[in-house]
């Protein structure tokens, strides 16, 4: 089981689950003062591999083998956008800390960078085999991908902002 702390106030606390060998496709969120379920996230048609909350913990961003990723609304649990690429099962995906880009992983050998507003997907890097793991830099604009046979491959995305542009002064 994978748990992600989504919010903590001076009221409650709540927490995202994604059961590791789920095979009803869902997340949940729950209170953890009552241990109560307060709902079900429903949208993916294959086991959820992945999910990330934003930084403000407004939204959650999963990713599925169904070769999709789904940024959802964690107050009403709705759907927000489904981002669509991926050739092959989708494993991973990192956020960044404004929460407006996401970076995400395949097993088809790709890196994309997304505008989690709009849905879509502002640059691809290829891989000559999936990455296992990967970090980024907004501030240096770089994706840095590990394989598993032990290759780390670094790539420049100066091009693509990976934190969303500053209003003009």
């Amino acid at each position: 089981m994978a748990l992600g702390l989504l919010s903590e106030t001076d009221a409650s606390a709540f927490l995202l689950e994604r059961t590791a060998e789920s095979e009803d496709k869902t997340l949940r969120v729950w209170e953890l003062e009552t241990g109560r379920c307060l709902r079900v996230l429903e949208g993916h048609t294959d086991n959820v591999s992945s999910v990330q909350v934003t930084p403000d913990g407004q939204r959650a961003i999963s990713a599925s083998w169904d070769k999709t990723f789904r940024a959802w609304d964690l107050a009403t649990g709705k759907c927000l956008s489904v981002l669509e690429g991926h050739t092959s099962w989708s494993h991973s995906m990192k956020v960044t800390p404004d929460g407006l880009r996401a970076v995400s992983a395949g097993h088809d050998r790709t890196l994309r960078v997304w505008d989690l507003e709009s849905g879509q997907c502002l640059a691809l890097a290829c891989l000559p085999i999936p990455a296992s793991s990967f970090a980024f830099s907004s501030r240096l604009g770089q994706v840095v991908a590990g394989t598993s046979i032990g290759q780390v491959l670094q790539f420049d995305l100066r091009g693509i902002s990976l934190a969303a542009a500053s209003p003009a002064s």
